[in-house]
């Protein structure tokens, strides 16, 4: 016989979700619900878990990993960068020579620049945060403000690279992109930070509970406050795993040089456009809101009007509630508004009401200096997996109820118990130290306190388990308690108070001296033990259910929007339903990333054009020094012997300085063959190649010259010696060249070419156009032999002293291109590149195979 049926009848706004049976005592079957509102009962006795963190969270995620790495990376050298002047014996670059105790340097600005610039730039870091919550709430939405924030940062990274190139720090021209790169780092970084913890939280699901059936038969009630502490904690542990190329950067500087330092950051930085471009389709972008502060100035006004000074004094429930458009239709205003003005709702009311709680309880959090500079975030990649994966499920298994106000509390009497053991750490030194009570530069004896490096651990321990507690948890109320409007901008508030924190340590840190070393700790304990005291008397009450209510089930707007979802989509569904985008939180119509970066990098490219330029060349050879001037002379500029700017003179000189490339090339590659020897002719020949691509590239835009069957026969003789070095014969090579000199000088010399292009003058009127067609011609035939490779012997060839150095920005070359030319394929194959008659950097050079 068929069991019978028993369906529960729910209230209408419950009946949701797809039915589950399950057969009761009785041999009835009963239905349970995913995808609906718990009960009161079942909201008293069932556990809380969190949601999935949904993959567009763990994307953004990776961005502030990203940022933060960039961020610690750049900012740890800063001090040294700006204090000290660069190393004696060292590299050039800031690193110290080695095997010796030095500290890196660049600058030498000394020590009250160097606490004025960094100090201005953690000042800045934490305050324009503020801003960018502003901007994010009001005018261009999260994501949008990450991706400016981005760009600012992007660029500024750049610049800070650049102040770090050892001719540029040598010079002396560092310290002004050094100092604009900060400040531009500050502003981006600002932007970023403000807005990647509530952008991640705005990706979870759930948006109000819900009861979900675990596998094994568990019901349990999926809650958004829950799920956006997992969320924040994910979004801490990021940052402290990106705090770790601090230490890779400072080993940098040490060892190789301050632009490795910087240039390490910017590539990890490269990370925060591509992960931004993965997640954009992905991500819940909810549009900004237009200003929320002048609606809250004006619930303030009206509630003032109302209740009058004493009821503000009083504040409470009875302040706010007479802000109500609800309380207003019936008492009336007290002094009438035009239509229009009062326009919000009650509930906006109450999230103003629940706003100024958390920025009340905010305000208590700068004295926060626990850690005391003992942050480690070993402690905290550790500590953050196992507080949400072991004892937060633990304590809500076991129906221990740890809120948010009961975590910030427990944080500082994490922090009061560091300062405890500190102290007695510190009297044990004093104590059992050779120097007693001036410990610190003892120079008696071992010099130090025998008391072991594990006892220790508990000043970095205690800290981390602190942090946690109180600075997730405060990210955690500045999202769940403040209104949609103003997430951005609470949420900066938050990070504020943590510069006021670092502030506090900054102004006392002169104290922490022999013989009052105990005191410091003593005082930090006791802020932190008062803070907690205080705390806990006057802001536990926000641990109650009341106002836990809001958290767990939503407002009106959220509820019927999930109701209706559900109703929409189907019963039990719950991806479907959450794909419903609840009020606010649509698509909005953005500029695409990858056209924003593209834009970006073109305006760096031009900034670059206008700004770059290669450093100078070093002084000429002494006289007597083999060069590259014979056995084919070079040739000189028309416009060197006239002083004519006619358009044919101007090309015809252009036209010039590319044949002395030429002609030095060749020049360096006869002198130098027969001295080559055979474990070094792989390079020679690389070298002396890639000439005749230059010259046959050259060749390819002109009739047919007397020389070319000379010029093929080398190149074939060379293309296949390339493969067998030890089949090169310099007799061989130098026979072939000899077999071409005579009308191959006559084409490159003074009277070939060049001299062609000087007799159309006298056929042609000076064209104004014809000058940027000869120097685009000039650059089009050098880049055909390539970045890689022709554009660093075209350098490692052109004598940038020539003609007393009128021609020095020759060739006008894209700077970034030119950038890469010498910097990346000089230093692709610098071996190759040491057989030209010049240094990369347009000076004259020794002959590397006549030294």
């Amino acid at each position: 016989m068929a069991s019978e049926i028993n369906v529960a009848k729910l209230p209408h706004d419950q009946e949701l979700g797809s039915p589950i049976s399950t057969e009761s005592k009785e041999g009835s079957i009963e239905f349970e619900y995913e995808d609906r509102l718990p009960t009161e009962e079942e909201r008293k006795t069932l556990r809380l878990v969190a949601d999935r963190i949904p993959l567009a969270a763990v994307l953004i995620a990776v961005v502030e990993f990203a940022e933060r790495a960039s961020y610690y990376g750049t900012s740890g050298p800063f001090s040294n960068f700006i204090q000290r002047p660069l190393p004696k014996g060292g590299n050039g670059a800031g690193a110290t020579p080695k095997g010796t105790q030095l500290t890196p340097g660049a600058l030498g600005k000394g020590l009250v620049m160097a606490t004025a610039l960094t100090t201005l730039f953690s000042f800045l870091a934490y305050t324009v945060p503020i801003l960018g919550g502003v901007m994010a709430d009001t005018r261009w939405g999260r994501y949008r403000t990450i991706v400016y924030g981005t760009c600012i940062a992007f660029i500024a990274h750049i610049i800070i690279l650049v102040a770090a190139i050892p001719s540029v720090i040598h010079d002396g021209k560092a310290i002004g992109p050094f100092i604009l790169g900060l400040l531009m780092l500050a502003f981006g970084t600002g932007f970023i930070k403000s807005s990647v913890a509530p952008l991640m939280a705005d990706q979870a699901t759930v948006k109000v509970q819900r009861i979900k059936i675990l596998p094994s038969g568990e019901r349990v009630i999926v809650d958004p406050a829950v799920t956006v502490s997992s969320i924040m904690l994910l979004y801490y542990w990021m940052v402290n795993v990106g705090a770790f190329f601090k230490l890779g950067t400072t080993y940098a500087e040490k060892r190789i040089g301050f632009w490795l330092a910087f240039l390490v950051p910017l590539l990890v930085f490269l990370f925060t456009p591509i992960f931004l471009v993965i997640s954009y389709h992905r991500l819940v972008k909810n549009p900004p809101q237009g200003s929320v502060v002048i609606d809250t100035f004006k619930v303030a006004k009206v509630a003032l009007e109302q209740t009058g000074w004493k009821g503000a004094r009083k504040g409470g429930d009875d302040f706010w509630n007479s802000a109500k458009p609800g309380v207003i239709a019936t008492t009336g205003l007290k002094k009438p508004k035009s239509a229009g003005w009062l326009h919000w709702d009650d509930e906006f009311v109450d999230e103003i009401r629940r706003t100024f709680k958390a920025c009340k309880l905010f305000s208590e959090l700068w004295p926060s200096i626990y850690p005391a500079g003992n942050f480690n975030p070993i402690f905290i990649i550790i500590t953050a997996p196992f507080l949400n994966f072991v004892l937060y499920p633990t304590l809500r298994k076991h129906g221990i109820r740890f809120g948010q106000v009961a975590r910030i509390v427990a944080g500082f009497g994490f922090g009061t118990l560091t300062m405890i053991v500190g102290a007695i750490l510190q009297w044990q030194v004093y104590e059992t130290s050779p120097c007693g009570y001036h410990a610190t530069k003892c120079a008696i004896g071992t010099t130090v306190s025998p008391i072991a490096v594990w006892a220790q651990l508990p000043l970095y321990a205690f800290p981390a388990i602190g942090e946690l507690l109180v600075s997730v948890t405060a990210y955690e109320v500045a999202y769940t308690r403040a209104p949609q409007r103003m997430k951005g901008l609470v949420y900066a508030l938050v990070l504020f108070m943590s510069a006021l924190s670092s502030a506090l340590i900054l102004i006392v840190s002169p104290s922490f001296k022999d013989p009052h070393l105990i005191w410091p700790f003593v005082g930090i304990g006791v802020a932190n033990f008062v803070c907690m005291f205080v705390i806990w008397f006057f802001f536990r009450h926000l641990d109650d259910v009341e106002e836990d209510e809001v958290l767990a089930i939503g407002t009106t707007l959220i509820r019927e929007a999930f109701e209706e979802s559900v109703s929409l989509y189907g019963a039990g569904t719950r991806e479907k339903a959450a794909s419903r985008r609840l009020p606010h939180a649509v698509e909005v119509d953005m500029p695409s990333p990858l056209r924003t970066f593209s834009f970006v990098l073109l305006l760096v490219a031009i900034c670059w054009q206008w700004t770059w330029s290669p450093p100078p060349p070093p002084p000429s050879l002494p006289e007597g020094t083999k060069w590259a001037d014979h056995p084919i002379p070079l040739v000189s500029t028309p416009f060197y012997l006239t002083q004519s700017t006619d358009a044919f003179t101007i090309g015809a000189s252009e036209m010039a300085l590319l044949h002395n490339v030429v002609i030095r090339g060749f020049n360096s590659i006869y002198l130098q063959a027969p001295h080559i020897e055979q474990n070094s002719s792989k390079d020679f020949i690389s070298y002396a190649l890639t000439w005749c691509r230059l010259t046959i590239a050259h060749r390819n835009d002109e009739v047919g010259h007397l020389f070319e069957d000379g010029l093929l026969a080398m190149t074939n003789y060379l293309s296949i010696v390339e493969a067998n070095s030890t089949a090169f014969s310099s007799l061989h090579l130098v026979t072939l060249m000899d077999s071409f000199m005579e009308p191959f000088a006559q084409h490159f010399g003074k009277d070939g070419e060049i001299t062609e292009i000087l007799d159309l003058a006298s056929v042609y009127p000076d064209q104004p156009t014809l000058h940027p067609a000869f120097s685009s011609w000039v650059r089009r035939h050098v880049m055909k032999a390539g970045v890689l490779d022709g554009i660093p012997f075209l350098y490692a060839n052109l004598d940038r002293t020539f003609e007393n150095g009128i021609w020095s920005d020759w060739p006008r070359i894209p700077r970034p291109v030119e950038w890469a030319g010498i910097s990346v394929g000089g230093a692709w194959n610098a071996k190759v590149w040491r057989y030209g008659s010049c240094t990369l950097l347009g000076g004259k050079k020794e002959l590397e195979a006549l030294m």
